[in-house]
């Protein structure tokens, strides 16, 4: 073995480390590549996860207002029927709603009829002339009471629904 053998021993053991470490560069490379690409992603995941949610939130809320009017209505059709020969009302609390019998809310009473607001719901608000409940009148369907009920998604205070309650028993959502 001369000289040329080791001279060409050495530049195959370079030749062979250069393309080595080419391909872990390469390797390496496509690896922080993948992981940009990976981050990206999560945020972009994030950022429609949140406006899904939003979504969602605002849906429930509206399915809220439009579940309270139902009752609201419920009420007032079931009294301006004669069901039972009774006035029918609602009464409001933070969470839940009760269609009752009669011309005043007793809690007791084994007929109410008790619907809890979905959890991310509250009833922010009752504005019934200082009642928290609406009672129908038999014959006219009129309310006793007019005024609004202001529901509000518990996260966001700035997301409100509004059930209106008009003096002829009509019920609107603003």
């Amino acid at each position: 073995m001369g000289t040329n053998d080791t001279n060409e021993k050495s530049i195959r053991d370079i030749r062979g480390n250069f393309v080595y470490w080419c391909r872990v560069l390469v390797k390496a490379f496509t690896l922080i590549e993948t992981l940009v690409a990976v981050g990206i992603l999560a945020l972009l995941a994030a950022i429609v996860v949140s406006g899904l949610s939003s979504f969602q939130e605002s849906g429930e809320l509206s399915r809220a207002a439009d579940f309270v009017a139902g009752v609201l209505r419920d009420a007032r059709g079931r009294t301006l029927a004669g069901k039972n020969q009774l006035s029918y009302g609602v009464h409001f609390d933070s969470d839940a709603l009760v269609l009752f019998e009669g011309q005043t809310y007793d809690p007791d009473t084994v007929s109410n009829e008790e619907t809890l607001l979905p959890f991310r719901i509250i009833i922010s608000e009752i504005s019934l002339g200082g009642g928290d409940e609406v009672v129908f009148e038999r014959l006219s369907g009129e309310a006793n009471v007019t005024g609004t009920i202001t529901l509000q998604i518990k996260q966001e205070p700035s997301k409100t629904k509004e059930v209106q309650v008009y003096k002829s028993g009509v019920v609107e959502i603003k």
